[in-house]
Formats: C-alpha cells, sequence, structure tokens
C-alpha cells in the first residue's frame, strides 16, 4: 500500500505497490481508493453453511499498524458505539448471505473516526491470523468458540447448529504479532539464527521458532502470535505485559520489546491507536541501563568462578568500542561505565539463575531476563526487548567501516532495482536503487550530491546487511 497526496508522487508509488505486489502475490493489480487519515480497522468474523444459516461471532479491532500490516488485535472493539456496532455487524452478515456464503470469512470495515462513517474494504474468504482473540473472546452455549470446528462442520455439508442468540462475548482478548523487524529503526526485517527461544507459559502462543533455528528473508516475517484473554479490556492489556515479559528470543532481533512497549503505553490502554498512529507517532526505545547491569553482573559472576573471558571483564585494551566495564562488590552492586562515559552504579541482588534466565534485584525492583554471555558475546532480552552488548571488534561478521558517501544495505534481501551507473551525476536524496526483504521495500537514497563512483550489486542480487551497494562522492563545493 502506499498514499499519494499529489500527482506527482503516483508514478513512484504505483510502480512500488506494483512491485511488491507482484512479488509477494503473483498479482501486480492494484486498487484506488479514498484514504481515511485517522480510521479504526473493524473486522467482523461471520460464518455460512449450506442451508441457509448465517451468523456472526462479532467483531475485532485491528487499528493497531505498521505500514499498513497489523500489530495487535483485541475482540471485541472498545471504540464502537453501539450504533456502531449494529451497523457493521448487521452488515457483514447481510453481505454474506447476499452471496450465499459458506465457511468461515471475515468482513473488514474502515471507520472513519472523524464523521463516524463505516466504509466497506473488502471480505477475505478464510480464517484470518488474528481469529484467536474471537475463539477467545467469544462464547458459544457457554463454550468458548472453535472456529475451525466450525469450519470443518460446515465444509462436510452439516449445518452449523447455532443460531445467532447462541453467540455472546464473555470478556476481551488481545493479540500480538511476533516479527522478525528492528521496530525502533523503521521496521528493516531482520535474519539470523536463534539462540535462545522462550515463550510465556500463561498465555495462548502459536509459533514455529525454536532455539537454534535460521530465519531467512525469504518468508514473511512474522514468527508468531501471543495472546491473552481478561475478564476486561484492562485485565487482557496487564496480562499481555507480563506475557511479553516473559518472552525472550536471544540471537535475533524481533519486535517483542516493541509490542512490551506499546501494549503497556498509555495510547494502547486509553485505546487512543488508529491506523495511523505509529506513522505520526514514535514509540521509545527501551532503556538500557537495568540490562547493562543485569550483564555485567552475569559477566562478573562468571569470570569469579573460572577464567573464562568475558565481554565485560575488564582487559584494559579495545580496537574499538568503548572501554570494558568496572565490576567491583559482587555481593553488593555492580558498577558499569557506560559509553557516554558515564558511571553508574546498582545495587544488585540474585534471587535464581538456571537455564540462561535470571532472576534479580536491581535497586529495589525485581526483573527477569534471558541472558547468553559467552567469550566475546553478551546479550539479553529484558521485557521482551534484545540489548546486544558484545564489543564491536568481537562480533562476528561485524561490517566494515564504510565512507560517509556508502550507501549500505539496511537489512539483509535482494537489490530488485539499480538506477545509476558509475560516473553519473546524484542529487541529494536522490533513489539510487530499491532493495526488498519480506515484503517490504526499501529505497536507497544518495546521502548527499555528488558522482556515483561504485555500484555494488545488481538487480536480483542477494546481499546481507551492511554491504557497500553505492558510493557517492562529493561535489568539490
Amino acid at each position: 500500500m502506499r498514499i499519494v497526496r499529489s500527482p506527482e508522487e503516483l508514478d513512484e508509488a504505483r510502480a512500488a505497490a506494483a512491485r511488491e505486489a507482484l512479488s509477494a502475490f503473483g498479482d501486480e493489480t492494484l486498487l484506488i481508493e479514498k484514504y481515511v487519515e485517522r480510521g479504526r480497522h473493524i473486522e467482523v468474523q461471520v460464518f455460512g453453511d449450506t442451508h441457509g444459516n448465517v451468523i456472526h461471532l462479532f467483531e475485532r479491532d485491528c487499528s493497531v499498524q505498521r505500514r499498513h500490516q497489523k500489530v495487535i488485535e483485541e475482540a471485541p472493539a472498545p471504540t464502537l458505539t453501539d450504533e456502531q456496532r449494529n451497523l457493521v455487524l448487521t452488515s457483514a452478515v447481510a453481505l454474506a448471505r447476499q452471496v450465499d456464503y459458506t465457511g468461515a470469512g471475515t468482513v473488514e470495515f474502515l471507520l472513519d473516526e472523524a464523521s463516524g462513517e463505516a466504509y466497506f474494504l473488502e471480505m477475505n474468504t478464510r480464517l484470518q491470523v488474528e481469529h484467536p482473540v474471537t475463539e477467545e473472546a467469544v462464547r458459544i452455549d457457554g463454550a468458548a468458540a472453535d472456529l475451525v470446528a466450525l469450519q470443518l462442520r460446515v465444509a462436510a455439508g452439516e449445518p452449523l447448529g447455532i443460531a445467532q442468540d447462541d453467540v455472546r462475548i464473555d470478556g476481551h482478548a488481545i493479540e500480538v504479532r511476533v516479527y522478525a523487524e528492528d521496530a525502533f529503526e523503521g521496521f528493516l526485517p531482520q535474519a539470523g539464527r536463534t539462540s535462545i527461544v522462550r515463550w510465556p507459559a500463561g498465555a495462548r502462543v502459536e509459533h514455529a521458532l525454536e532455539s537454534e533455528q535460521v530465519v531467512s528473508t525469504a518468508y514473511d516475517p512474522m514468527l508468531a502470535k501471543i495472546i491473552v484473554r481478561g475478564a476486561d479490556r484492562e485485565e487482557a492489556r496487564t496480562a499481555m505485559v507480563q506475557a511479553l515479559d516473559a518472552t525472550a528470543v536471544l540471537g535475533l532481533t524481533t519486535n517483542t520489546g516493541f509490542l512490551r512497549v506499546l501494549a503497556a503505553s498509555d495510547a494502547f490502554r486509553d485505546a487512543e491507536i488508529d491506523t495511523a498512529w505509529l506513522d505520526r507517532n514514535e514509540v521509545p526505545a527501551p532503556d538500557p541501563e537495568v540490562p547493562r547491569a543485569l550483564v555485567a553482573w552475569v559477566s562478573a559472576m562468571l569470570s569469579a568462578a573460572s577464567d573464562t573471558t568475558t565481554p565485560f571483564r575488564a582487559d584494559g585494551w579495545r580496537l574499538a568500542g568503548s572501554p570494558a566495564p568496572t565490576i567491583v562488590d559482587l555481593d553488593r552492586s555492580v558498577t558499569v561505565d557506560r559509553p557516554s562515559g558515564r558511571v553508574d552504579t546498582h545495587l544488585v541482588r540474585q534471587i535464581s539463575a538456571a537455564g540462561h534466565v535470571l532472576v534479580a534485584i536491581v535497586d529495589g525492583v525485581r526483573h527477569w531476563a534471558a541472558i547468553n554471555v559467552q567469550p566475546g558475546l553478551a546479550e539479553i532480552v529484558h521485557q521482551g526487548h534484545r540489548f546486544d552488548f558484545s564489543p564491536p571488534d568481537r562480533v562476528a561478521g561485524a561490517a566494515a567501516h564504510h565512507s560517509d558517501g556508502a550507501v549500505e544495505a539496511k537489512m539483509p534481501g535482494t537489490v530488485i532495482d539499480v538506477r545509476v551507473q558509475v560516473g553519473d551525476q546524484v542529487g541529494e536524496g536522490q533513489v539510487l536503487g530499491v532493495m526488498e526483504a519480506m515484503k517490504m521495500e526499501v529505497s536507497l537514497k544518495a546521502p548527499f550530491a555528488g558522482t556515483v563512483t561504485v555500484v555494488g550489486a545488481s538487480a536480483g542480487s542477494q546481499v546481507p546487511l551492511g554491504s557497500e551497494l553505492f558510493v557517492v562522492e562529493p561535489t568539490d563545493d
């Protein structure tokens, strides 16, 4: 999807959208529609059988999106008025009945917050990724809904066996999507091998990601879904924050920490997030202070227990990066030199440590973290977010330093378009080429006006993160 606000933007947006659609779906057909600046993405779960029965299983709100991809979904929708809810529910059932629809379907609407109008978007003739929130929030004759069982029943030619009055909402459910992406760096796709993966025990988790598994950019970036339920929305929201606190993926950057910050935010708590909210607002990255102290603590404990050299052991020498932290007074406190030169001291009391999981009291606050400290490696997941404190000169495969005019691959992926040649004169911000990974395109732009001296890849090339793709030498002035 692309937003076009002027005629001059149309050609570039149309070409990019068509390329993405052709790559992801094998069809470059485009639809042009009115853009609602601040809207709510509301969808209704419907079912129809071959006996003329059509019912709805209420609605979901999928308004928390980044780049028009859903991030958090919930049921029921928290901001609908009774009139709006009745409109979308009855309209969805009427549509399914009009076309004699059979099976599970999702009728999607966009609700304009400014006018209160609801626009029909599309109908997805299948179960959606977010169907678990409906299963968790909806009760049929007092039992949890099982949408897959209903779908199989209809496919076998049997009647649904339930009437609309048998379906009701009971509580609130929230789902988050875990993506292989760096949410605090433009949601850029990530690839690599996981080292440790831990999913929360107190939540419904649907995933296919395990420890020591390779994640590539050849597939969609979604790795898992985490679903929780509560008696009301606030109870569900609190449960989701706790579930994300207990989620850890080491070795690979994911959006889990971003999801945790978002779920804990006032904006999400107050249901203020519309479909474009993430385009207008910056979600603050987690503070590394406590995670750094915890990794330093573990590093010190390992160094004290053996002669193993850890990244946080002071050795008085570094090829690049900040000096190693100084560890003191192991039974009471840890002192850490920060990259800025500031020195922090934290009171640490270890509660338990087993299987890479540390529970400790830091400055009076209890913290859970998954930590992997080895020679040359120091990473931690704290409150869902992965921090890598490995020294720059010891990180395997660290990118070489490139000149100021170098344009590097911001993600691992495929170069799909090269627009310049060596010797071309370019202006600041001019697009030199385009990369694609995980259904996402990134334009590579000139950092300043000058002459192209290096073109390091051709269309179709697979390139790793940090590859030097172009070099621009500045003009004399």
